[in-house]
C-alpha cells in the first residue's frame, strides 16, 4: 500500500510537469555495463515535449567525423558526444528533466558526470537535483511497487498497447551492453530513442489518468486507515458511486424514521 501523502504529491508533480510541458525534457541513455569495466556512454537521447528528439551518440559522432574505424576512436567519440550534451544542458537551464531510474552511481546523471571528468570534458554546469524527476519512483508512489513487473518500462509499454513499437529497435539494457561490445552503436542509438519515446508517453497517460497498470485497489489503499478510506471515496470513481449509494441509503433510512 502507498503512503497517501506521497501519492498526492506524486500526482501533483506528474500533472504540474505535464501542464508545464514546454519546459520539460525527457532523457534516457545507454552505456557499457559496470561488469564490462568502464561504463562508457554510448548514446543519450533527449526529447522535447513538442516531440522533437535530440540525440548524442558514438554512432552520430562517427558519421559526422567521417570515422570508419570506431574501435580505435572510442574515447574521442564519447568525449565529443558528452561535450555536446553538456553544452545542450547548459543552454536549457531551468528545464525539468524527466527520466527513468537515472538516480544512482551505476546508472544515472552521476555516471555521465563521472565520464565527463574522466575524459577531461569541461563541465561547469550540472543539472540540479531538484530539476530531475524520476518517473519510475513517481509511479511507485502513486500505484505501489506492484504497478508493473520487471522490466517495468517494457512491461508498461506492453500493458498500454504501445508494444507495436517494440520490435527489433527495442533492446534491453543487457542487450545494449552486448551490442556495444560488438560496436553496433547504431542499434543502441535506435533503442535509446525508442525508450525515451515511451517515457514521454507514459508520463502523458499518467497525467491524463489513462495509464494501465497491474496494481490493485488494495495495493494502493489501506481500508483500515480512515485517511486512506476518505481519500479513496473522494478520488476514485468507485468511491464516488459507493458514496452515492451510501448517501441514498442513509437518506432513505432518515425518511422512514421521520415518516414513522
Amino acid at each position: 500500500m502507498v503512503d497517501i501523502n506521497k501519492r498526492k504529491e506524486a500526482l501533483r508533480l506528474i500533472k504540474k510537469l505535464y501542464n508545464m510541458g514546454e519546459n520539460c525534457l525527457y532523457i534516457h541513455y545507454s552505456s557499457y555495463s559496470y561488469e564490462q569495466g568502464i561504463p562508457r556512454i554510448t548514446s543519450i537521447s533527449v526529447k522535447f515535449f513538442s516531440g522533437q528528439t535530440k540525440t548524442f551518440s558514438i554512432n552520430k559522432e562517427a558519421v559526422l567525423s567521417n570515422i570508419t574505424d570506431i574501435t580505435k576512436n572510442l574515447d574521442q567519440l564519447e568525449k565529443a558526444l558528452i561535450t555536446k550534451f553538456i553544452s545542450f544542458s547548459e543552454k536549457h537551464q531551468g528545464y525539468n528533466w524527466i527520466h527513468w531510474n537515472m538516480r544512482n552511481e551505476k546508472f544515472g546523471f552521476n555516471v555521465i558526470e563521472n565520464r565527463a571528468f574522466s575524459l577531461k570534458v569541461s563541465n561547469k554546469y550540472k543539472i540540479p537535483v531538484e530539476r530531475r524527476f524520476d518517473l519510475a519512483i513517481l509511479l511507485k508512489n502513486i500505484y505501489s511497487e506492484k504497478y508493473a513487473s520487471h522490466p517495468r518500462l517494457e512491461n508498461l509499454a506492453i500493458m498500454n498497447k504501445m508494444d507495436g513499437k517494440i520490435g527489433n529497435l527495442w533492446k534491453t539494457g543487457k542487450e545494449e551492453a552486448n551490442l556495444a561490445l560488438n560496436f553496433e552503436f547504431k542499434d543502441i542509438e535506435n533503442s535509446n530513442i525508442e525508450k525515451v519515446d515511451f517515457i514521454e508517453e507514459i508520463h502523458q497517460r499518467t497525467a491524463e489518468n489513462k495509464l494501465k497498470n497491474k496494481a490493485k485497489i488494495t495495493d494502493i489503499y489501506s481500508f483500515l486507515n480512515p485517511h486512506s478510506i476518505v481519500y479513496f471515496l473522494q478520488n476514485n470513481w468507485i468511491g464516488y458511486f459507493i458514496t452515492l449509494i451510501l448517501g441514498g441509503i442513509i437518506g432513505a433510512v432518515i425518511s422512514l424514521l421521520f415518516a414513522s
